[in-house]
């Protein structure tokens, strides 16, 4: 069951009643078994209204430009989860403005996506629950720092060794692989985007500005981190037709991330948001710094390691056509 742009609400409450409107439907079973099944399988598909009757909110965790993100406590069984929420006054029908309109649709389309995964190094969502003023998104409650932290302290390539970096960088290759065989790409793909766990595990989170490949319009065309973009969402800026760029972008997000672990700076560095992205839609730029990495591959005398610099090569093709593929 998908949201509509209204927010219609779909329940399931402890009684295992499903209503919606002013509809109601009883689901009557003689096995203990099968309704405890029929519940967990519905709660994953349903809007469920008492959240603050299951969770303690503990504190805030994290926040963006729409919404904030809770670490909470269920008061049953203790466990711990990341409950991202929207304010309800992204609802607002009347004299609601296209910017509203395409923040809501974001939201649902946010819902929708993350109820297609479930995989091991993604924040995985868990419920959804609306109440009068809120909508929460439930998700898996990851412990540990983010990769830009991590990268923050200028020393990684001293911290980690060149096996344990390519296997922190495959779990991502490999969290991209699964979204794009689910037709998906992630958009704003970063290292603050990326959780280390303390075993250095790798999980995924923040799916905002996630969409389907093959939706006919996506609601935010040009989107995404300056200084983590691909050339060709730039070049589709203005484009009134679908755009043209797929899950590849994710690629070449992912080469600048590795860039940055290799390296020990960013890929496209600037005083500003606004210079990091002028750099960023600059063809010659990226050239400048292909041709760097070029060299320290026939540098004998480099440290980084060169199955990095050469993989590093191919993920960031200026060409998208010539870019390698997550499968």
């Amino acid at each position: 069951m998908v949201l509509d742009v209204s927010f219609s609400r779909l329940v399931l409450n402890t009684k295992t009643t499903l209503i919606k409107g002013e509809s109601s439907f009883d689901l009557q079973f003689n096995d203990k078994q099968a309704e405890a099944r029929w519940a967990h399988a519905l709660k994953s598909v349903c809007v469920l209204t008492d959240f603050h009757e299951k969770y303690t909110i503990l504190r805030t965790i994290g926040r963006g430009n729409f919404a904030k993100v809770y670490l909470v406590e269920s008061r049953t069984s203790g466990k711990f989860y990341a409950a991202k929420a929207f304010s309800k006054e992204l609802d607002a029908g009347v004299g609601e403005n296209e910017e509203k309109r395409k923040l809501k649709l974001s939201i649902i389309n946010e819902i929708s996506l993350l109820r297609d995964i479930n995989y091991h190094n993604i924040a995985n969502l868990s419920k959804v629950y609306e109440t009068e003023n809120s909508i929460y998104l439930l998700l898996d409650h990851v412990q540990g720092r983010t990769l830009d932290q991590i990268l923050a302290r200028g020393d990684f390539t001293q911290k980690y060794s060149d096996e344990e970096i390519a296997i922190m960088f495959l779990s991502i290759l490999e969290g991209l692989a699964y979204l794009a065989s689910k037709g998906i790409m992630h958009r704003d793909l970063k290292p603050a985007n990326i959780i280390i766990e303390k075993e250095g595990k790798v999980k995924i989170v923040d799916f905002g500005f996630a969409t389907y490949i093959d939706q006919p319009e996506y609601i935010f065309p040009t989107c995404g981190s300056p200084g983590f973009l691909a050339l060709e969402i730039f070049q589709d800026e203005s484009q009134t037709t679908p755009p043209k760029y797929d899950d590849r972008c994710d690629v070449f997000s992912a080469g600048c991330i590795l860039f940055h672990m290799l390296f020990g700076f960013a890929l496209y560095p600037g005083a500003s948001n606004v210079q990091i992205l002028e750099n960023n839609q600059s063809y010659n730029y990226l050239s400048q710094k292909r041709q760097k990495i070029k060299a320290e591959i026939a540098n004998k005398d480099s440290k980084i390691n060169k199955q990095g610099l050469s993989l590093l090569l191919e993920l960031l093709a200026s060409d998208p056509k010539k870019s390698i593929i997550c499968d």
